[in-house]
């Protein structure tokens, strides 16, 4: 039981990817979900920018991140706590993530840490579905903003009641940097090259 849902960190040097964090929660999806996804780009954003100048030899250690996952998903605003659980052994392969091995059922958070370009930015996607009232308007392996990932769950997300305020506010105002669909195939390679794989065994039974 549960609405599955990972969140993966990977930076970006010399234009190659690798990926640094790999975490599964149990229960996130939704409004949670998506300003999760926004706070997690921020405290990384805090923690590497110092005097205005991004600083690589700032939170680069991959225990530092871990952190900064637990720490924004395992506490939520009411102070309740759960697990989130480092799962690098099975979806990191060869310095990649690969989210369809996940247990998942509400989308995934990828949040990129770029030395390239001195910048940080995350989109939200799905390997397979999600489980809000508009999913059927979700497509697996695109990418998409908070904002976008929260309008599965509720017609208009800015106006849901029950949430803390600061939820709407980070909705409304939180900048995450844009994720292109080349940069998210990119990354994917070889995830993508699987599931294109297992159509075609599909396609030839």
């Amino acid at each position: 039981m549960g609405q599955r849902h990972q969140i993966y960190i990977v930076q970006k040097k010399q234009n190659k990817y690798s990926a640094l964090t790999a975490h599964h929660h149990q229960w996130c999806f939704g409004i949670t979900a998506a300003t999760n996804c926004i706070r997690l780009v921020e405290a990384i954003r805090r923690a590497k920018v110092r005097d205005g100048k991004f600083e690589s030899f700032y939170c680069y250690d991959q225990r530092e991140f871990d952190t900064l996952v637990t720490s924004i998903y395992g506490i939520d605003d009411d102070g309740f706590v759960s697990m989130v659980d480092d799962e690098r052994e099975y979806l990191i392969e060869d310095g990649q993530i690969r989210p369809e091995r996940g247990d998942n059922n509400d989308g995934c958070t990828l949040v990129i840490v770029d030395y390239d370009s001195n910048t940080i930015r995350a989109c939200m996607f799905t390997p397979h579905h999600v489980e809000g009232k508009e999913r059927h308007k979700c497509r697996a392996w695109t990418p998409y903003t908070p904002l976008q990932y929260a309008k599965f769950y509720y017609l208009d997300p800015l106006e849901q009641e029950g949430f803390h305020k600061s939820r709407i506010a980070d909705l409304k105002t939180g900048n995450v940097g844009t994720v292109t669909k080349q940069e998210f195939k990119k990354i994917m390679a070889a995830s993508l090259a699987k599931e294109f794989a297992d159509e075609c065994e599909v396609e030839n039974v």
